[in-house]
């Protein structure tokens, strides 16, 4: 596992990237802090997540309706494809 930067160093792309063993590893040693600052965690990825289906579906959109791209299976093929890190 690579080395975690302090806290106050973490940006927004690197925040729904960071782990609960990672909180663990910054220090977070109460369980019940770690857990709350996790589900935020969650819910921020979650949140960014239907951002960009909703910014990819206006796109497909505003393209030639004729392509029939369905935006959902786009963007689950291409979650898919991105190995976990």
């Amino acid at each position: 596992m690579s080395p975690r930067p302090p806290a106050a160093q973490i940006d927004f792309a690197e925040l729904a990237d960071l782990t609960y063993d990672d909180l663990k590893e910054m220090g977070l040693t109460e369980l019940g802090v770690r857990r709350k600052l996790f589900r935020h965690i969650q819910l921020f990825r979650e949140a960014r997540d239907v951002d960009k289906e909703q910014i990819v579906r206006t796109k497909f959109e505003s393209m030639d309706p004729s392509l029939e791209i369905d935006p959902t299976a786009y963007l689950r093929a291409r979650h898919n494809s991105v190995p976990n890190v």
